[in-house]
């Protein structure tokens, strides 16, 4: 059997990524007391943290199931979320966010924490710019709609910080 292309589940997006307290934000209009990181043109990517080791995602690419079938791309997200309990074995094969090649199974994988966004600089780059935890400011119709879903939305960084401190 010949496996299916590997393909991530991505967005474009224009915009900017500042920092704040080492957290990274999607923006389109500058942040006050935040760092700007990147601005233009950038790749979106979609992630599954690591059960047990939370600073790690992969972007699935490819999954394997034990019997032999795999899915890519939007396939592939879709099964992870609503048929992967019945298949605890099946492979997931996708880069990390520290930009190394990978596969785990996916019962080791935790699919209750929320989805990472992570942000490319170009669809074939591998290691990201940053994972981004929230949209700070106007413009968060702009985001793709799966992003939209993905990301907290706040109307700047006191709102965000409120959400931290209460």
């Amino acid at each position: 059997m010949k496996l299916p292309e590997r393909k991530p589940v991505q967005d474009a997006f224009e915009g900017s990524i500042f920092v704040f307290n080492d957290v990274a934000f999607l923006a389109t209009e500058s942040i006050d007391d935040a760092v700007l990181s990147y601005s233009g043109a950038m790749t979106l990517r979609y992630g599954v943290e690591y059960l047990g080791k939370p600073q790690f995602c992969i972007m699935p690419e490819l999954v394997v199931m034990d019997y032999g079938d795999a899915l890519a791309g939007d396939e592939a997200w879709e099964f992870l979320f609503e048929r992967s309990n019945l298949y605890p074995r099946a492979d997931v094969v996708g880069y990390r966010n520290d930009g190394v090649d990978d596969m785990i199974v996916v019962k080791w994988l935790d699919l209750m924490a929320p989805v990472a966004v992570t942000a490319f600089s170009a669809p074939n780059e591998h290691t990201p710019i940053a994972w981004v935890r929230g949209f700070i400011g106007p413009g968060f119709d702009t985001l793709p709609e799966r992003a939209q879903s993905f990301l907290p939305h706040f109307e700047n960084i006191e709102t965000w910080q409120a959400t931290r401190n209460g």
